[in-house]
């Protein structure tokens, strides 16, 4: 597989988690609107998912950009 074929493949492969991204900001922004007062242990429940799915970002990121010819 050429250089720009595997970057290409490493980039598709973020998209999914690239839009879920967007979903989250979403929903953290209808949270931040509501008119009630939110449990802050349900809000914590929400950093686990979004913490890895910026750990599945970063790693793909970088295996995108070595791939790419960069260095870390």
């Amino acid at each position: 597989m050429s250089t720009p074929s595997k970057v290409s493949a490493s980039l598709q492969e973020m998209e999914d988690d690239i839009f879920d991204v967007r979903r989250w900001s979403h929903l953290v922004d209808a949270l931040g609107s509501a008119g009630v007062m939110i449990d802050p242990g349900a809000l914590n429940v929400l950093a686990v998912p979004l913490r890895e799915l910026g750990a599945r970002l970063e790693t793909r990121w970088m295996e995108a950009y070595r791939q790419s010819g960069g260095e870390p």
